[in-house]
């Protein structure tokens, strides 16, 4: 009925999930909040079943697609970052941009992003904590955010110019490889089903018994 599920546990915690196909919808439309799912390596605890979506990731993985998708992200990231959409951002957020002619949080978004589309395209693997790929970019995100005092904001369109270079480049570059890429529509609906055929069964022989009950 529902596409996600969000909420707080009674311990507090915050919780979010997607039901399995509207999951598998947005790893088709290359959102990289799922596909950072899919490659992350540090889980508390993995069910079984995710555990065999995972296995499997690299047959969702559809580069030619996340090439469009990052740029379109990237194209917003930076008109927030220069404040032209000063109506989009919050108030912390407005008050930065008239600080330091820049929205801090927003460039290192846009950062993050042209690196991580740059590397993947290089490794077939999306990365998700940049801090253990690449100790340099993590430490000028992170001062980025923290200290943004120490970037003008020539400096962060220079930055913003010089990581979408790469990340166009590595696309020609690597273009032989990145059409070797596709979202496997066949397998994402075999699992999908996998997962659900138990549950729509078990409702089905529950209603068969209903149905001819006395």
């Amino acid at each position: 009925r529902f596409d996600h599920l969000d909420g707080r546990l009674k311990d507090g915690l915050d919780t979010f999930g997607w039901e399995l196909s509207h999951f598998f919808q947005l790893l088709k439309k290359n959102n990289t909040g799922v596909l950072e799912m899919l490659y992350n390596k540090t889980w508390i605890h993995l069910d079984e079943r995710f555990a065999e979506i995972i296995k499997y990731r690299d047959q969702f993985l559809d580069l030619n697609r996340l090439y469009k998708c990052l740029k379109g992200y990237i194209q917003h990231e930076r008109h927030l970052t220069m404040g032209n959409k000063r109506g989009q951002i919050g108030g912390k957020r407005f008050e930065q941009v008239e600080k330091f002619e820049y929205s801090p949080k927003n460039a290192v978004q846009g950062l993050r992003l042209m690196w991580s589309g740059t590397y993947v395209m290089n490794t077939l693997e999306f990365p998700v904590c940049v801090k253990n790929y690449d100790i340099n970019v993590h430490n000028m995100l992170l001062n980025i955010k923290i200290h943004p005092e120490e970037y003008t904001k020539e400096h962060i369109v220079n930055l913003l110019d010089v990581y979408e270079k790469s990340l166009d480049m590595t696309f020609e570059l690597e273009k032989e490889k990145v059409n070797k890429t596709k979202f496997n529509e066949n397998l994402a609906n075999e699992l999908i089903l996998k997962n659900y055929l138990p549950i729509l069964e078990k409702n089905h022989n529950q209603n068969q018994r209903n149905r001819f009950r006395v």
